[in-house]
């Protein structure tokens, strides 16, 4: 394995555990609603919506770029490409909100 696939295995293993923590969160707050009627939990704070939606337009972007290029060759740097990271950190920003709210 070359060191650059190395060093974006460990971004997307932690990916992989901030969509477990999304899933569980969103399945934590439908069973928690399943059942009643009209009232879906607490009002979501504006603040926590806006940062979602900003959330979701850096995932957006990084998914559009990384679509975009050719996969790098290795490098002896081994870093992870930053398109990977910002779309990692955004996605543990959105599991973060949803799961305050689970």
């Amino acid at each position: 394995m070359s060191p650059l696939y190395r060093a974006e295995l460990n971004v997307f293993a932690q990916m992989a555990a901030d969509l477990e923590q999304w899933a569980g969160a969103i399945n934590a707050h439908s069973a928690k609603v399943r059942g009643t009627a009209g009232d879906l939990g607490p009002p979501w704070d504006v603040a926590d919506l806006g940062n979602l939606e900003r959330a979701f337009a850096r995932m957006a972007a990084a998914f559009n770029s990384l679509r975009n290029q050719a996969y790098p060759l290795p490098t002896t740097r081994a870093q992870p490409r930053p398109e990977l990271v910002i779309l990692s950190q955004a996605l543990s920003e959105i599991a973060g909100i949803y799961q305050k709210y689970s």
